[in-house]
């Protein structure tokens, strides 16, 4: 859940995790989701989706951690919320299958 409380934001944004007394699996999961939405309202499209996966690997099968695991929580949200709704607006523009 990358929608962690604001205080929790504002010291990961400002220290990195060192401004926390401990990590919680949603302060990752923040920080992957955050740089996922920049990137998306800085260009809008598939070939920010597709190079998202491509930088997260997201594709690759490798062994999970704590932060493979957060960040791809944070690309399903992410997917759900900016990218599906994208996907809608293309469906009804250009119609659909």
């Amino acid at each position: 859940m990358p929608f962690v409380q604001q205080h929790r934001r504002h010291a990961i944004d400002k220290y990195g995790f060192a401004g926390l007394v401990e990590i919680e699996p949603g302060d990752r999961c923040y920080v992957h989701y955050k740089k996922m939405v920049e990137a998306w309202k800085k260009e809008p499209g598939w070939r920010t989706v597709h190079a998202l996966m491509k930088e997260f690997k997201l594709a690759e099968p490798v062994e999970a951690d704590d932060d493979l695991i957060a960040a791809h929580l944070a690309w399903q949200v992410f997917f759900n919320i900016h990218v599906l709704e994208y996907e809608r607006l293309k469906r009804f523009e250009n119609g659909d299958i």
